[in-house]
């Protein structure tokens, strides 16, 4: 149910900002329970959480795993996430032409950010060559 996700990413909001130990795994719980129930944005917070060693230890095969849920639901954001996993290599093999691909479909849904990689991507390009 779309309200108990986003119930779920609300609260685990309010219990990081507690930075405690306790209040991260109870985050990450309520995370799991959003991203289960449909909440795309639960999907994309749980995959910044795993993606960022300040937070906690670095998972990217599961951030990726997060953000591919988000962008298949047609979160920008977690299109934008996983394009520059697959450019990387976070958590998958390294692949630029799918990147590419994210990269126009985080742009066309919304992405500014993704828009600007895209408008730069003849001379990104050229760099990783």
């Amino acid at each position: 149910d779309r309200k108990s996700a986003v119930d779920c990413n609300k609260l685990a909001s309010l219990k990081v900002k507690g930075q405690e130990k306790k209040a991260t795994e109870d985050a990450i719980e309520l995370l799991k329970m959003g991203c289960e129930l449909g909440g795309v944005r639960s999907c994309v917070t749980l995959g910044d959480m795993y993606s960022d060693s300040n937070q906690m230890k670095a998972d990217f095969a599961y951030a990726f795993e997060c953000y591919k849920t988000a962008c298949d639901k047609k979160d920008a954001y977690g299109c934008l996430n996983l394009a520059y996993a697959y450019r990387l290599g976070n958590g998958v093999e390294q692949d630029k032409k799918i990147a590419k691909k994210l990269f126009y479909k985080s742009c066309k849904i919304g992405s500014s950010q993704a828009c600007s990689v895209v408008a730069q991507m003849p001379r990104i390009e050229d760099e990783d060559d």
